[in-house]
């Protein structure tokens, strides 16, 4: 007996019309029989004769997906007509496109004709998710392939951090979105000689050579933001860091709900700085969540959560990091889910708590802490606003700490304008300073 195994996209054969079963005979009810065990052993719930190479107008179907129950069936030489001119957006997912999951537009209720195995005619009308299974199939026997029907997902992208770019370039090189405006704040002043410079994901933006639109400071009620949203007519509307609240006459502009990122497990960490909160409290474990936005701050309903550890060792660069990782590996099939439907968004539950805005001199070190308040501190703060202390008058950073049994340890330290330095060459070469005796124990 032939073995067959899944075409996978873009081989040719996929391309390529299917030919009419001109006889049914036991080879071919054999081949029938190997379609259905390789479904199955595929977790399918269909699959189409020319995935595996062979050139008959023939599919399979069958199994759960979802919750919606999928019948099991054999269709040889099948014809389909819809019923009903009503059509719906679904998460659709193909054998031959491992891993993929796209928005696909398919009639809600078809008729279908053919024959069984058996060479009996038969016929069916399939309606809502075992629909779109027929039409998906149904493709493959006239050499169409589901990502000939995506239409993307008209996105807009709203952020400026660094962080935002790695999440915003996995959506913009996924194939269900098509990338109309990206929304950044202003050029602002950076660095010691206060050069304006465009935001991170201004500059990526530009580098895609993509439509950007840079949020005015004199704009206060984003009126020209709105304007400018309401002639795209998209679709989506995704949120990631921020720094404007947004209006409801905004956020009533895309097709399906507007869409903020947070790093946090809300309602816990509200605010603009959750990632340090969560390293500051101590915790064992954050998050990230997806949560449909409303008019106030991170208090929107709930579409999607995921945990991430927090490692003993972790700064809040590390575990901002890690939670970019998450979010650019999660965050596009998330987003077709969401408009296949497939999540809906429920409201935040447990006691809400607030992470506000860092400023410069929130870095400052409290020396009367606990030796374990002090080393979260060290650690939250790096790398922004940076946990420092003054010695003689001079700004000095603590970059990194550790916990000897109930003693903290410095490790590095960094002075204005001059590089990191380790705590034990601290002690050897800065011996001018008049540094307090209690903070030169804590060095290395």
């Amino acid at each position: 007996m032939e073995k067959f195994k899944i075409l996978i996209a873009p081989h040719p054969l996929l391309r390529e019309k299917a030919k009419e079963v001109e006889e049914i005979n036991e080879s071919l009810k054999a081949t029938i029989a190997q379609m259905f065990k390789i479904m199955k052993d595929s977790k399918g719930v269909g699959l189409a004769a020319p995935q595996l190479g062979i050139s008959k107008r023939i599919f399979v179907m069958g199994g759960d997906e979802d919750e919606e129950k999928v019948p099991f069936g054999v269709w040889i030489n099948p014809s389909i007509k819809p019923i009903s001119k009503e059509k719906a957006i679904g998460v659709e997912g193909c054998l031959s496109f491992p891993g993929l999951e796209l928005p696909i537009l398919r009639f809600t209720k078809i008729k279908v004709k053919g024959k069984d195995e058996k060479n009996r005619p038969r016929e069916a009308i399939y309606e809502g998710y075992p629909a779109r299974v027929v039409q998906h199939e149904f493709d493959h026997l006239e050499g169409i392939l589901f990502t000939d029907r995506l239409k993307p997902l008209r996105i807009v992208l709203m952020g400026s951090p660094e962080f935002a770019v790695e999440i915003f370039e996995a959506i913009y090189t996924h194939p269900a979105f098509e990338v109309v405006l990206v929304v950044s704040e202003s050029d602002k002043p950076k660095g010691r000689g206060l050069k304006i410079q465009p935001t991170p994901v201004s500059s990526w933006a530009e580098k895609r050579k993509l439509p950007l639109f840079k949020v005015e400071k004199e704009d206060k009620a984003l009126s020209k933001l709105e304007k400018e949203l309401k002639s795209l007519n998209p679709d989506l509307l995704l949120v990631c860091a921020f720094s404007r609240i947004l209006p409801l006459s905004i956020l009533k502009i895309p097709r399906y709900p507007a869409l903020n990122l947070h790093y946090s497990l809300l309602p816990k960490y509200r605010g603009a700085a959750p990632v340090q909160a969560a390293i500051l409290a101590g915790d064992t474990y954050t998050g990230i969540s997806l949560m449909q936005m409303d008019e106030h701050l991170d208090t929107g309903p709930i579409v999607y959560q995921e945990k991430v550890k927090i490692a003993p060792s972790d700064n809040s660069e590390s575990l901002t990091q890690k939670l970019t990782q998450k979010s650019s590996q999660l965050l596009p099939s998330l987003l077709v889910y969401f408009v296949g439907g497939l999540l809906k968004a429920e409201p935040q539950r447990g006691s809400a708590s607030y992470a506000p805005r860092l400023k410069k001199e929130d870095g400052r070190i409290d020396w009367r802490k606990s030796p374990v308040e002090l080393e979260r501190f060290i650690r939250a703060m790096n790398p922004w606003p940076g946990a420092y202390t003054e010695i003689a008058g001079t700004r000095i950073k603590i970059l990194k700490a550790h916990l000897e049994g109930e003693k903290l340890v410095i490790d590095l330290l960094q002075l204005p304008g001059k590089k990191p330095i380790l705590a034990k060459d601290f002690k050897k070469n800065y011996k001018s300073l008049s540094i307090d005796p209690n903070l030169i124990s804590l060095l290395q």
